[in-house]
């Protein structure tokens, strides 16, 4: 993470009023980058650059054509207040770092079915590398993140009921392995 990092992330557990302006600080940094970004990114993506389009997310699926560069995330974000939906993204180009790509798959497999989950979404960032790609970072509670480079991202958001979620046998099928960073994960 570029703007909301782990060290301001864990600055906050101890709730001292100066953390709190610390990661309040990122929010502004963040916003000025953003502000910096309009004539690079896409409208469709400052849409969705906003911090609460991913509130409280959880990672529902994920299908991944390495061949075809192409990552599909599907996150069930929402809250009794603004009411529940599922936020699909579809990267192009897409990237991701053999690191990345298995927290992104311990975050899947951690959501099960029902009101069961380990991780949910806490901030991302929209970026552009000094390729011109699109870089999307994801902060996840309790403080794990990854990025996804790419050359373009759709999206779409489809309304839900609720946070419940369907049964699913792997939320990531393809994906990497279950492996040392799920494990240290399980022993927390």
């Amino acid at each position: 993470m570029k703007f909301f990092t782990l060290e301001a992330y864990h600055s906050t557990d101890d709730d001292k009023m100066e953390s709190l302006e610390d990661w309040g600080q990122c929010y502004v940094a963040y916003d000025l980058h953003l502000e910096n970004m309009r004539e690079v990114l896409p409208d469709s993506l400052l849409e969705i650059s906003s911090q609460n389009t991913f509130d409280d997310g959880l990672v529902t699926r994920v299908r991944h054509d390495k061949k075809k560069q192409k990552l599909e995330i599907r996150l069930r974000c929402g809250n009794l207040m603004i009411n529940y939906y599922d936020m699909v993204l579809t990267y192009e180009g897409a990237r991701i770092s053999a690191k990345d790509d298995r927290m992104l798959a311990t975050i899947a497999r951690t959501t099960t079915w029902g009101k069961g989950w380990k991780f949910d979404c806490h901030n991302h960032e929209l970026d552009v590398n000094s390729n011109g790609e699109i870089v999307h970072r994801f902060l996840f509670n309790p403080g794990i993140s990854f990025e996804i480079v790419c050359t373009s991202i759709t999206w779409k958001k489809i309304p839900k009921p609720g946070r419940r979620l369907g049964f699913a046998r792997d939320r990531y099928i393809g994906g990497p392995s279950e492996d040392l960073a799920l494990l240290k994960l399980k022993k927390s």
